[in-house]
């Protein structure tokens, strides 16, 4: 399943990006409330013009995975490699799963900042989700595809802060 979220933040992208490479974002957009319970950059490695991060988070709140069944807490792993000079990057994400099931999932994808007038910034992110798991795997990409939409709308709410 692929999916594209576009956000307009109210600030200029070099403040955006900051915001978004910082070595505490994990931290501070968690402790903020909302979708997250728990974010923590446990690296953060500058290579050349590109910065890799990676960060652990965990949803607050029980998650339904439908037939899969609801845990009380989803957390993942997130790398990203980005690129100061184009304002893009990649991300993979590793979820906390049984080892049975974390073979069958796969979820990574882009990250784009694009200025817009009135120093306003675009962030264009496109996700890619795969959930092999026979009968249920599309209900379970559905039900992550929700919670994404879900937090990158707070990140983006949490972006225009500052």
């Amino acid at each position: 399943m692929e999916l594209r979220f576009d956000h307009v933040i109210p600030r200029p992208l070099e403040e955006v990006e900051g915001t978004l490479l910082a070595a505490d974002f994990a931290s501070r957009f968690a402790a903020r409330g909302g979708v997250l319970a728990r974010g923590e950059v446990l690296a953060l490695e500058a290579r050349g013009r590109e910065l890799v991060r990676t960060a652990h988070f965990v949803v607050g709140g029980a998650v339904s995975v439908g037939m899969l069944g609801r845990y009380g807490s989803v957390g993942w792993r997130e790398t990203v490699t980005w690129d100061r000079e184009r304002h893009a990057g990649a991300f993979t994400v590793v979820p906390e799963l049984p080892a049975v099931l974390l073979r069958r999932v796969r979820c990574g994808g882009t990250y784009e900042l694009v200025p817009e007038r009135d120093n306003a910034t675009r962030r264009v992110l496109v996700a890619r989700i795969e959930v092999a798991v026979p009968l249920v795997g599309r209900e379970v990409e559905a039900r992550v595809a929700a919670l994404l939409r879900e937090l990158f709308d707070d990140e983006a709410t949490f972006l225009g802060e500052g």
